[in-house]
């Protein structure tokens, strides 16, 4: 069969459709380049909580710890807080439980925290010079360290479940209190 001219057009059109598909296919399924990779040292900061003190990751070695990049505007982030809230209580002195908000003043991050009931330690970031060091690109992301301040994992994306936080948990290391 011999194709006309509109014909090979549509043919060679779907040829190099699918070869661009096959590379952006490869491409996804590849690890992303963005994020800390596991092992590597977290970046330290200081920053303020939503009541003023400061709170330096570095000074907080020793126990694992969970990063929650979040904001108030997030349906995600705001769902699998109370996930956290029940892992944070069932690994209470264990580790360590910090969320991160960028987007969002102390005062809002206050008032939406103690309205809700949550007790772990809540801090901005404001310009986000820590979110960019830790390369968040969507909330939530979640970072879980060691007790060696080393990426254990990260998740980008939620929400997660009670399980899944907690087995990240413990995967970086920590024990149930």
């Amino acid at each position: 069969m011999r194709l006309s001219g509109t014909g090979k057009r549509v043919w060679v059109a779907a040829a190099v459709t699918a070869a661009v598909l096959a590379v952006v296919l490869q491409a996804c399924a590849a690890e992303s380049p963005v994020g800390l990779k596991r092992g590597q040292a977290a970046p330290d900061f200081t920053l303020s909580d939503v009541n003023g003190d400061q709170v330096r990751l570095s000074s907080l070695r020793g126990r694992p710890l969970m990063l929650n990049f979040w904001s108030i505007s997030c349906p995600p982030c705001r769902y699998e807080m109370p996930e956290i809230e029940a892992v944070y209580q069932k690994y209470r002195g264990q580790a360590v439980f910090i969320g991160i908000a960028p987007a969002d003043t102390a005062a809002e991050v206050r008032d939406f925290v103690t309205a809700r009931g949550y007790t772990w330690t809540f801090v901005t970031d404001p310009g986000g010079a820590v979110s960019f060091d830790y390369q968040v690109m969507y909330f939530p992301t979640t970072y879980f360290l060691d007790a060696g301040g080393r990426v254990s994992s990260i998740i980008v994306g939620g929400p997660l479940s009670r399980d899944a936080f907690e087995r990240e948990l413990v995967r970086a290391g920590a024990r149930a209190g």
